[in-house]
């Protein structure tokens, strides 16, 4: 009997003595019979315990006190925009918050369906002269900086509205723009851009040009070659390499009909003119008169004049595409620009004196619609033809 007594104490003793709940078996028993648990697995917020709940992803906190001197944003569980569900382990987000771990905003509507969701990081910057650069990629690390204090770059979204609508969830439509009929008692002057390219060869001269209309459209010209557009300008003797004619107007006809030739009639009324250095160190002629083909221009200089009716004003400026784009691109570039060491430059060379307004100021936009309504004694498109004297 006293053998039973003692049996009896020695197992209370043991049981007394185990991890609780023996680590519901998501983790392991150590010293002083606490539990280590697995990944995924604490008690509450606590990461011991008996392993019992879930523990829900961390990330950035939206806000939090600060550890230091430009430290904050710790790891938070549902980054503090959101309730661990114990026993799913998913977040359960606050409004305006999704993700796994309630690590991103969502956007307003859904972008109405007329646009898409993006990260900051991802949103172009089209504000003025300063910012006319849209970037060099397409659609991602438009921003060309360290972005040492924009923490939230990948984490706060936004609208990228599609072409022709507008507002923080693309839910309106935008209408035409124009100068105002009346904007100045001067004569205006148009916005004047430069596209250099240098050393631009018989093989790396293939580029194309990227325009973006003030209502988000963007269109790309077809493929140009700046060596070959260079090679039909100038006429060459085929020994001496003088210079017997220069005669621009074919090549810059190509160059204004790829503009010209851009899809909705976007850049209708713009004119072309060029300019370009040959290297001095050759004296052979261009193909077609007679001599070897030159292999080398220094630079050469492509001026676009936007005078069109809805091309008034400020405009962003164009953009070079010269990185290899083969099979099922458009346009295919198989010799670019940049395969050597050219280099393809936009700059602005001269600011319009005009405006660019919605219905030039002298009508209402129809949100629903995306029509100008003119006011009386105003016409066309963007109401920015004067019909009468009011």
């Amino acid at each position: 009997m006293f053998k039973l007594i003692v049996l009896a104490a020695v197992l209370v003793a043991v049981a007394n003595a185990s991890c609780p709940n023996l680590c519901s078996g998501h983790g392991s028993c150590g010293n002083d019979d606490m539990c280590t648990c697995y990944v995924g697995w604490g008690n509450g917020d606590e990461d011991q315990g008996d392993c019992s709940q879930r523990i829900c992803p961390f990330e950035r906190a939206w806000v939090d006190s600060p550890s230091a001197s430009n430290v904050a944003h710790a790891l938070a569980e549902c980054a503090g925009r959101g309730i661990c569900n114990r026993e799913s382990g998913e977040c359960e987000c606050f409004d305006g918050y999704t993700g796994q771990g309630c690590q991103r905003t969502t956007c307003p509507n859904d972008c109405s369906g007329h646009g898409t969701c993006e990260y900051i990081e991802e949103l172009r910057t089209d504000w003025g002269d300063s910012y006319k650069l849209t970037g060099e990629a397409d659609t991602t690390d438009q921003f060309e900086h360290s972005l040492e204090y924009l923490w939230d770059m990948g984490k706060t979204m936004g609208c990228a509205c599609d072409a022709k609508w507008t507002d923080v969830d693309c839910s309106r439509r935008q209408c035409p723009r124009s100068n105002y009929a009346l904007f100045s008692d001067m004569t205006t002057v148009p916005e004047i851009q430069r596209i250099r390219l240098t050393n631009v060869t018989r093989t790396g001269g293939e580029f194309a040009l990227l325009f973006r209309s003030r209502i988000g459209e963007e269109f790309v010209t077809n493929k140009l070659d700046a060596f070959w557009l260079a090679n039909n300008s100038l006429h060459l003797e085929a020994v001496s390499g003088a210079i017997s004619d220069n005669d621009y107007n074919g090549t810059e006809t190509d160059v204004q009909t790829a503009l010209e030739s851009l899809p909705n009639y976007v850049l209708a009324g713009v004119e072309v003119s060029m300019n370009f250095s040959y290297a001095d160190d050759y004296n052979y002629g261009l193909a077609g008169s007679g001599g070897s083909i030159k292999q080398a221009i220094n630079w050469f200089d492509i001026y676009v004049t936007f005078s069109g009716d809805q091309t008034t004003g400020d405009q962003y400026l164009l953009e070079c595409k010269t990185d290899y784009c083969g099979a099922g691109c458009f346009p295919v570039l198989d010799t670019p620009v940049n395969k050597g060491e050219g280099t393809c430059e936009v700059l602005q060379v001269q600011a319009a004196t005009s405006s660019n307004m919605e219905c030039s100021g002298r009508g209402k936009c129809n949100y629903d619609s995306g029509i100008c309504e003119c006011f009386e004694g105003y016409t066309d498109d963007a109401c920015g033809t004067q019909t009468a004297l009011i």
